[in-house]
């Protein structure tokens, strides 16, 4: 649940995933519960609350079937839609993903979406899973400048990003001119078509050596179904239809 998301939004999702324990934070208590009832923890009301029980883990009752998640649609076409994710798919993406992104851990990856998004799912789990690093954006839209002076300081080595805002980030890195773009081996781009000039812009700033993967997929698909390979665009042996 995203809190900066409207409060009927909320409470639509709240009712409508069927939650029975809300875990939050005090500031959002009344905010989240006014009208609803379901029960809830504050996670910083109580800081020793839990001090009487076992620190170790609990006892393993989670079989492959069990919900990860339950991840709402944008509902930009009516009403949002929860698609429940099972511990089995999110598991079989995460290992696919680290195989088809050739991840190590020595990689550096940028958690960009915010976790509302599925997006940040594959963000995530697949370098959690292998041993790399996350980065975390935090909640700021970097400029395209931030980003270069992020990706260059944190070591950035695999990026996961909207097509949209790669291609603002191509044309501002064209207009720059080719420079040294640290640790970057490569980007993951997904939600839209990739526009043809993106990918000249992209080659113009000097990133042609960067694997450029365009996903595609259907939340219902556990983020990611679809994956092409467009190194023969950035070499020019292929050329994309304008």
């Amino acid at each position: 649940l995203d809190p900066e998301y409207p409060q009927d939004r909320l409470h639509y999702m709240m009712q409508d995933s069927g939650i029975q324990l809300l875990l939050t934070q005090a500031p959002l208590l009344e905010r989240l519960l006014e009208g609803i009832d379901v029960a809830y923890l504050c996670l910083d009301a109580q800081p020793h609350a839990f001090d009487a029980y076992p620190h170790g883990n609990p006892e393993q009752r989670a079989h492959a079937d069990n919900l990860a998640y339950v991840m709402y649609t944008s509902g930009s076409t009516g009403r949002p839609k929860g698609v429940g994710i099972s511990h089995s798919a999110l598991s079989q993406h995460a290992q696919v993903s680290v195989s088809h992104f050739n991840m190590s851990a020595e990689d550096r990856g940028l958690q960009f979406s915010t976790f509302n998004f599925d997006a940040f799912v594959e963000q995530l789990y697949p370098a959690l899973i292998c041993g790399a690093s996350v980065v975390i954006r935090g909640k700021a839209l970097w400029d395209s400048e931030t980003f270069y002076r992020e990706l260059i300081d944190k070591g950035i080595s695999i990026v996961d990003l909207s097509t949209a805002y790669w291609f603002m980030l191509g044309k501002d890195f064209a207009a720059k001119g080719p420079r040294d773009f640290g640790r970057l081996r490569q980007l993951n781009l997904g939600g839209e078509a990739m526009p043809a000039e993106g990918v000249a812009a992209w080659k113009q700033a000097g990133l042609k050596q960067v694997c450029l993967l365009n996903t595609y997929g259907p939340t219902e698909a556990t983020v990611s179904a679809t994956a092409h390979d467009c190194g023969a665009y950035l070499s020019g042996d292929e050329v994309l239809p304008a």
